[in-house]
């Protein structure tokens, strides 16, 4: 790109009649001229910053593809040793099921067996009670004969 020639005398007159001193009007011009020569094709283009957008965003995408891998895996991880940690669980419950259970069946057959004991043994009681009755009963019905004989002879 070629560039006109920059007239840095008409320049600082210029601005030495607009009231600047002879040094100021000398150094506003030595920058202009500096910023004139400048290699301007160090400077960033449009495609310039669109190619690096491209390439941080591939870069991203790529991070963000590996971050998300990394988490899957993670996420098996823990899925599997939960799924050990519950099957774990499940078996302590089972067996402390099982013998709570056996527990019960023992302390069942124990209150059965309690209960039948009792029941035999109230039974006898209620027997005893029933035949002594009876025998009483028994011995005043035949003292009442024996009376009753008695009287009418």
């Amino acid at each position: 790109m070629s560039l006109a020639s920059l007239d840095t005398l008409a320049i600082a007159r210029k601005l030495q009649a607009a009231g600047f001193s002879d040094v100021q009007a000398d150094a506003v011009t030595g920058v202009l001229r500096d910023a004139r020569e400048s290699d301007l094709t160090t400077l960033a283009t449009k495609s310039d910053l669109r190619a690096e957008a491209a390439l941080i965003r591939s870069d991203l995408k790529a991070e963000i593809a590996l971050v998300r891998s990394d988490l899957a895996a993670e996420i098996a991880h823990v899925r599997s040793d939960l799924t050990a940690e519950i099957a774990l669980v499940r078996s302590d419950l089972t067996a402390e099921i099982a013998l709570v259970r056996s527990d019960l069946t023992a302390g069942i057959a124990l209150v059965r067996s309690e209960l039948r004991t009792e029941i035999a043994d109230t039974r006898y009681e209620i027997l005893k009670w029933v035949l002594s009755a009876i025998g009483f009963q028994t011995i005043v019905v035949v003292g009442a004969i024996v009376a009753l004989t008695k009287g009418l002879h």
